[in-house]
């Protein structure tokens, strides 16, 4: 952020704190979103995962096997998210350093990149395994 030009040692001017707040709050709402959607990863990693299970064994359907490690995983997936949603809530009201704040935010949100897909994955392929099943 940039103090007076004129004046280095100035202290910042209204547009700079103005600007300072507006960071400071875009923060806060990207890491909202973002437990948000860690949250409901978890939640679906662990409440509706497990029902597509039964169904395909009901089924019998032969999955294939990335499908089937990816419901297997289904409670590691569920963990991972709610740690990652704890990280981010710890790091809104503890840490202060503006590097550690950068370094947690593309620490979940790249684990997050990986892990909400993988969830919709384990969701959506044996959807289509079985309406492939289904004549």
């Amino acid at each position: 952020m940039s103090q007076n030009p004129d004046n280095p040692d100035a202290a910042p001017t209204a547009e700079t704190r103005a600007a300072q707040a507006v960071g400071h709050s875009m923060s806060g709402v990207f890491c909202a979103l973002v437990v948000i959607t860690l949250l409901a990863n978890a939640a679906v990693a662990l409440f509706i995962v497990p029902r597509f299970i039964t169904i395909f064994e009901d089924f019998d359907a032969d999955l294939p096997r990335l499908t089937v490690a990816l419901i297997g995983g289904h409670v590691w997936v569920a963990v991972i998210s709610l740690l990652l949603a704890l990280l981010m809530i710890v790091k809104e009201v503890f840490v202060r350093a503006y590097v550690a704040k950068l370094i947690i935010n593309t620490l979940v949100f790249g684990a997050a990149l990986v892990m909400v897909p993988l969830t919709v994955i384990s969701l959506f392929l044996p959807l289509v395994k079985l309406m492939q099943s289904v004549p």
